[in-house]
């Protein structure tokens, strides 16, 4: 079983009057409505999603209305207009005009240029929506790391003071036997020089607590610089024996976990995605080399003068056909150029399921590295302590030196702190493995 353990912390906010016991899994939910690089991750692809709807507007009716209002003046010269009983001449008119014009267009077919580029904004599109999902996988496992970091650097504050308390009494020891003319002097300096070192190793570690708690506090996204927050976080110790076995173990072969993180991981699907997009813009650019086909409407309104020579409505519908021939190599060029970015997003594809593969395999090693490690430590630890009392027992007869003494004290407490170390990068090792699978 785990030792249940709380720390009192400057962390979190708690909306009563008593402080809140904050587990990991509570941490983690924390970050991922706060985090202030999980909501940029989240706009971005809010914002991509504002780009479709823009490409796809290229596809409905452009509907443009314009007002006028002003004088007009022409001058016809010399000019008859008509002829016989009918015939005027205009001469130089001046009339007030007051109107309205309506002009309409509306695709109707380009060959996939338009396609193209909708289909280009839908791949970003997924692309973003991909990354915002990598980017709360790696969320989850920074938080698990800092977490795991500062419950290392807790432990350490016990096998640092531990190692205060055994070099105090080594150093009280010493004392009575250099009075008792056992021992000489020097082993009493020794213990002084050993018990200083012991007290900076301590004050070290309670500063690490205090940075590895920054960390946890940045990763999780709380600014403490407006208010003071006083919770509770959850200390994870393991138990006084059988670390070992208390430890859970990993139930599938390194294989199983590489088809899982081919199926989960959203870098994958990003980078598929945009491979998808470089397809779509060399489809758009390939129908630039076709024309354009469009239905057009225009119709006028306006109040002119009575003598005024000037329609007061006006209307045309036409079929329009735009076609560019010759652009100076540009749409060759273009189409050149999205070729080698269609080759560079599988290559990039490619690169993404074989450094995918590379961390799956690493984790997975890493995880039993840290439990055959977890396994040895406990081993040595339980060897150490042993050792250390016998030799305390000897040295208390006089058969064996102060040096003796130290190498076995030290000894042990290198063994705790390598226990300590191993079971948290178990854990750490473990949050890696999930991270690479896409958990």
């Amino acid at each position: 079983m785990i030792i249940k353990k709380y720390i009192t912390l400057s962390l979190l906010v708690s909306t009563s009057l008593f402080a809140q016991i904050l587990t990991l899994n509570n941490l983690i939910e924390t970050a991922l409505v706060n985090s202030p690089d999980l909501k940029i991750s989240k706009a971005d692809y809010e914002a991509s999603k504002q780009n479709i709807i823009q490409a796809n507007a290229a596809y409905l009716p452009s509907l443009d209305l314009t007002a006028m209002a002003g004088r007009q003046g022409v001058d016809y010269g010399s000019q008859i207009i008509g002829s016989g009983a009918t015939a005027f001449e205009p001469g130089n008119t001046q009339t007030n005009l007051l109107g309205a014009q309506i002009n309409a267009k509306q695709l109707l077919y380009d060959f996939g240029k338009t396609t193209g580029n909708m289909e280009s904004f839908e791949n970003q599109s997924y692309a973003s929506k991909a990354s915002m999902q990598e980017s709360i996988s790696d969320k989850i496992y920074a938080v698990k790391k800092a977490y795991y970091e500062l419950l290392f650097n807790n432990a350490m504050l016990d096998v640092d003071n531990e190692n205060v308390k055994l070099n105090k009494q080594q150093l009280y020891r010493s004392q009575r036997y250099c009075e008792a003319g056992i021992r000489t002097k020097v082993d009493v300096t020794d213990a002084q020089v050993n018990l200083l070192e012991a007290q900076l190793g301590l004050q070290n570690t309670k500063y690490d607590v205090k940075l590895s708690l920054v960390n946890l506090k940045k990763e999780v996204g709380i600014d403490n610089d407006e208010v003071t927050y006083n919770d509770d976080i959850f200390i994870q110790k393991p138990k006084a024996t059988h670390i070992y076995a208390s430890l859970p173990k990993l139930e599938f072969p390194v294989s199983a976990y590489k088809k899982e993180a081919y199926k989960n991981r959203a870098e994958l699907e990003q980078y598929l995605q945009l491979l998808n997009s470089a397809r779509s813009v060399y489809k758009q650019i390939d129908g630039e080399f076709y024309p354009s086909l469009y239905v057009n409407a225009d119709y006028l309104i306006q109040d002119v003068d009575e003598d005024a020579f000037a329609p007061e409505e006006k209307w045309k519908a036409s079929v329009s056909l735009e076609w560019n021939l010759y652009s100076g190599s540009k749409t060759s060029a273009q189409t050149q150029e999205t070729r080698i970015l269609i080759m560079r997003a599988e290559a990039d594809l490619e690169n993404a399921r074989l450094r995918i593969q590379k961390e799956v395999n690493d984790a997975y090693i890493q995880v039993n590295k840290q439990l055959d490690n977890t396994k040895l430590s406990e081993s040595l630890s339980i060897a150490s302590k042993e050792k250390y009392g016998q030799v305390e027992k000897r040295y208390e007869h006089g058969l064996a030196d102060y040096i003796q003494m130290q190498q076995a004290r030290q000894s042990y407490i290198n063994s705790r702190a390598r226990l300590a170390q191993s079971y948290y990068e178990y854990f750490k090792a473990i949050a890696r493995l999930d991270n690479a699978v896409g958990r």
